[in-house]
């Protein structure tokens, strides 16, 4: 078989894999409407088994120790809570919004769980499928983590009265937990970004952790962003995606261990 019947090969299967796992998403949402935890936390199973099955590792540098893990993970963490936090200062001085202290209450709890849910999600597949299929055919970091980045937005392009805005942070952010899943070699990273920025500028910003009532726009996790401050937040996470991520100190660390392998990032 030649490299380029490979590679077609590669990625036609890898394709198949993506569009799979998410009409068998759209069919479970369809199931569970109006639940968006047990949504996101079903969802997030099956797509962790299925991309299981197409080959993709939670980790591209095989097994790991508790603290490596936790060391990505945490890492992650600052990156998603980072732009959260940007979002809403600019958000404050530009008085777009008003932003308060809010009430925590017990049920914070299954927002987070929600969160993180989702999180797994779609890090697992619009981020960890495309860039394994990309590594095992030979294709260059960069235009895969655009391509990742792209799913979001695509996907989203599919829901009702979504606004430029909206499409612009799902690539920006996109681009953000793309980095992190190759730069930090897995998903830990990338999911731990997504479930802190998702729950902050969501349940975490409706009254449990934040009050923040919105003037001009808003930044939202999914169709709900728009404006002014959706765009300034697109840009704050590319930003952070090709600027920052790559100077991470465990990132650095990582890629003097070893050159890149994203074949499970």
């Amino acid at each position: 078989m030649s490299a380029a019947t490979s590679r077609t090969r590669t990625l036609v299967i890898g394709s198949a894999w993506l569009l799979g796992l998410r009409i068998v998403l759209f069919v479970l949402d369809a199931i569970v409407s109006g639940s968006p935890l047990a949504s996101n936390v079903l969802g997030a199973l099956v797509v962790d088994m299925g991309v299981g099955r197409a080959g993709v590792a939670w980790q591209a540098d095989g097994e790991i120790s508790r603290a490596e893990a936790a060391s990505r993970f945490f890492a992650g963490l600052g990156a998603g809570i980072t732009l959260a936090c940007v979002a809403l200062l600019v958000a404050h001085l530009a008085d777009w919004a008003t932003i308060r202290i809010g009430k925590p209450e017990p049920m914070v709890f299954l927002a987070v769980l929600a969160s993180l849910g989702g999180a797994m999600r779609d890090e697992l597949l619009f981020r960890a499928l495309p860039l394994h299929v990309g590594a095992e055919a030979g294709i260059a970091p960069r235009p895969m983590i655009v391509f990742a980045a792209a799913m979001g937005p695509a996907s989203l392009a599919l829901a009702h009265n979504v606004t430029p805005g909206a499409l612009a942070l799902s690539f920006g952010t996109g681009l953000l937990y793309a980095s992190l899943c190759h730069h930090l070699r897995g998903a830990w990273a990338a999911i731990a970004a997504h479930a802190a920025f998702s729950f902050f500028v969501g349940p975490g910003a409706r009254g449990s952790v934040l009050d923040v009532v919105w003037w001009v726009g808003e930044v939202a996790e999914g169709p709900l962003a728009s404006g002014a401050p959706a765009w300034v937040t697109a840009v704050a996470a590319a930003a952070l995606a090709f600027f920052a991520v790559p100077r991470l100190p465990r990132a650095r660390a990582l890629a003097a261990q070893a050159p890149a392998d994203v074949s499970a990032a």
